[in-house]
């Protein structure tokens, strides 16, 4: 009974609650959007508290170096003091002690005085500035530049070393200054004239620090300094004066030394001896590879009798390299454990019938090797022996590497490398063999890789109390422009991108599956009307075809085909037609028709009107007509309208070759191929105010201008110069997409100040 009277009590005062109810919403609405107001007015007072400080402090390094770049310009202030002012300006502000050591603002610091106050006078306040070097190393940076804009390189020289030397004597040679000490001494070297000397000690350093950029830099210069000079005469003039004997044999020496992958061959050579050596270790690499390619197998799900290509065997024969060795269980051990040791080359090194030379290389090896999605930027007139800079469009993260010529065979521009990339005596070098990639299946796995490191990273960096990356919630249904991105998006953090070049070795199977399926990956055709193709011949009895086909040409849909395709005796055949063409589309067709007929046919008449696709041919003769269509929806399109003029069920065969409408793919004329300079010209013209799906629906000459979009397009013409250049190793004339990029004023590709949206 209570519960009865309590359920009546409520449903009379139900309005009373109902009303109750939404005034207590409304107030607790009103308290949510009062603290939501007041937590964003917060946050905007510390934004613009924070900009505000960042304004000031900005200012106040802006007025300090004016300061002092006043000062010392004066000849009436002492160097000295000159010299003190920045010396406690520096150490009153963190962000002034950041800028004293960043190359372009100290260059440009140094060159003002220099105007300013003359040659002398900079020379005098490096001096003043050397004695404060021992107390604030970031000095150093300044008292070089100064002795160098007043011309004495000799005194630039002697404070770099002093600064190096003061480094290695308290213990501190590996911090970053020590390796980017050791590339400006080797810079001064190289402008005093010092060839040999510079290269000599850039090989020792970049042995030593192989990592550091600033000596990859000069290495990289140094290089191409050599080459040009190999085969000047004695005497003639080079970037730093006249070319003298010692100059033109060092360079010749570093040329040679630099392309010298004996060392290398010999530890793998020792390597492999190594491990086939060892049963236990034999039989685990065995496996490993085995694994390796079964892996591939079945993430490219290729058949029993399908093949891998076999310079993946090297790939996989490597990556066992920086395997840990295991010692498989031993029966005779009571305990059973697995004992672990370092990884194969670590064994190697640590073998004491190893020698120093092939120890020291294979502890490099395993100290330094990246692997990466390797984007190329090498002179093809020069070849790619005298180095290049390589790219991990992953990572971002660039090292000057040597590769051998025949890792270069037939690969056309833009083309991607997979694999590791490690250094050798001072020199990065690639291993035994790379994987090519398309510059759209490099940045499909590029974009696989980045999504794997995100769900490995974000557990160990909760578990580390550390942010965790923002994960998307699934994959990317469209990969991002990597290949395009490394030029122009800073490089990931060392940290972050050791970690994703570790997930990139371990993925290799996976990589190279995706190679192989792409590598056998039947295209889907379709025809004009989007449906797949089907390349059908079918036959309908009829009791009279002649007539027939006049009630057919009575359409709006037929035509009549004249003499083509028609038999002897038999009606002429009629075209089926389909939509009209789009100005690409025509000016495609009118350029495959051109090309086909080698111009022997002369100029085509297309100022009849639009010009339509043709969906099928119909051919007549006596109690028959013969249709051929390329799918089976205009088959079936076709039946029902022939059978409402009385026509039977269709006798259906198939043919093997397409004739009809086929569209090029990715509307890229001929995958590459020219088809003649007015026909290019002509496509290029229609192409660039087309909408492009691959542009986000806008078109070429929109997405030249769109900051976001522009990263898409310079990605497509990639692809186009890709195909290009295939087209020219298998023979044809390419295309000259130089010419589209002039239309697009896309000459040097994406501007610099591009970013990513």
């Amino acid at each position: 009974m209570e519960s009865a009277g309590l359920a009546a009590v409520i449903v009379r005062l139900g309005p009373l609650a109902l009303v109750y109810g939404r005034g207590m919403s409304k107030k607790a609405d009103r308290r949510r959007h009062k603290r939501r107001r007041e937590h964003q007015a917060g946050q905007e007072a510390q934004r613009h508290e924070a900009r505000r400080a960042l304004k000031e402090e900005v200012e106040a390094v802006h007025k300090a170096l004016e300061d002092f770049t006043s000062k010392a310009a004066d000849p009436a202030v002492a160097p000295g003091d000159a010299a003190l002012h920045l010396f406690e300006a520096i150490g009153a502000s963190d962000a002034l002690r950041v800028i004293a050591s960043l190359d372009e603002p100290v260059a440009a610091v140094a060159a003002e005085i220099a105007a300013r106050g003359g040659a002398q006078r900079a020379i005098e306040i490096s001096g003043a500035v050397t004695e404060y070097v021992a107390q604030d190393p970031d000095l150093v940076w300044l008292a070089v530049s100064l002795a160098e804009e007043g011309g004495d390189l000799d005194l630039a020289s002697q404070i770099a070393w002093r600064s190096f030397e003061h480094l290695e004597a308290v213990g501190e040679a590996d911090d970053v200054s020590a390796p980017r000490l050791a590339a400006e001494i080797a810079s001064i070297q190289w402008r005093q004239g010092r060839l040999g000397d510079a290269l000599n000690g850039v090989w020792e350093w970049c042995a030593r620090w192989p990592e550091s950029m600033h000596l990859m830099e000069i290495q990289a210069r140094l290089i191409a300094h050599a080459a040009e000079l190999e085969g000047e005469d004695s005497g003639t003039t080079a970037l730093y004066g006249p070319v003298d004997q010692s100059q033109a044999s060092a360079a010749a020496a570093a040329l040679q030394r630099f392309g010298d992958r004996t060392l290398l061959y010999r530890v793998r050579d020792a390597v492999e001896g190594f491990i086939d050596a060892d049963r236990d270790l034999a039989a685990s690499g065995e496996k490993y590879v085995a694994e390796f390619f079964e892996e591939i197998k079945g993430a490219a799900e290729l058949g029993q009798l399908e093949e891998v290509e076999p310079g993946v065997a090297a790939l996989a024969a490597e990556r066992f390299w920086l395997v840990g060795g295991e010692e498989e269980e031993q029966e005779e051990k009571e305990a059973e454990e697995e004992e672990q040791y370092g990884c194969v080359l670590d064994l190697f090194a640590d073998d004491l019938d190893t020698p120093p030379d092939l120890a020291a290389a294979a502890r490099q090896w395993a100290t330094h090797v990246r692997y990466g999605l390797w984007a190329c930027d090498w002179d093809r007139e020069a070849g790619p022996t005298r180095g290049m800079w390589m790219t991990d469009i992953v990572t971002r993260r660039s090292v000057f590497a040597h590769l051998p010529l025949e890792q270069f065979d037939g690969l056309a521009r833009w083309t991607v490398l997979a694999g590791a990339l490690a250094p050798v005596q001072g020199v990065w070098r690639s291993g035994k063999s790379l994987l090519s990639l398309d510059p759209g299946l490099a940045d499909e796995a590029a974009e696989s890789v980045l999504f794997v490191t995100e769900r490995l990273v974000a557990p160990f960096a909760r578990q580390m109390g550390l942010k965790a990356p923002r994960m998307g919630s699934d994959r990317r249904q469209r990969p991002r422009p990597h290949g395009v991105l490394c030029d122009v998006a800073d490089p990931m953090e060392p940290a972050e991108a050791q970690i994703t070049s570790q997930v990139l070795g371990s993925s290799l199977p996976q990589l190279v599956a995706m190679a192989e399926a792409s590598r056998r990956r039947t295209p889907v055709l379709r025809n004009t009307d989007g449906e797949p193709t089907e390349l059908i011949r079918a036959t309908f009895a009829v009791e009279d075809e002649q007539s027939l086909r006049r009630s057919l040409l009575a359409e709006f849909d037929f035509e009549d085909a004249g003499e083509e395709g028609g038999e002897t005796g038999a009606p002429a055949p009629l075209h089926w037609m389909g939509r009209p063409m789009t100005a690409e589309e025509q000016a495609n067709a009118l350029a495959q028709f051109t090309a086909a007929s080698g111009g022997q046919l002369g100029p085509t008449d297309v100022a009849g009107g639009p010009q339509r696709w043709l969906r099928g041919i119909l051919h007549f003769a006596p109690g028959q007509v013969r249709v051929e269509v390329n799918s089976r929806a205009r088959l079936e399109a076709i039946s029902a309208k022939l059978q409402r003029h009385g026509a039977a069920e269709a006798s259906i065969t198939r043919q093997l070759d397409p004739s009809m409408d086929l569209p090029m793919a990715g509307a890229r004329l001929g995958a590459g191929r020219s088809f003649g300079a007015e026909p290019d010209a002509k496509w290029m013209e229609h192409w660039v105010t087309e909408k492009v799906p691959a542009l986000e629906g806008a078109t070429p000459i929109e997405a030249s201008r769109d900051p976001r979009r522009v990263l898409l397009l310079e990605k497509l013409l990639r692809s186009f110069e890709y195909d290009a250049d295939l087209a020219a190793a298998s023979g044809e004339t390419p295309m000259d997409f130089g010419a589209l990029r002039d239309m697009l004023g896309m000459q040097d590709g994406v501007i610099d100040d591009t970013e990513e949206q």
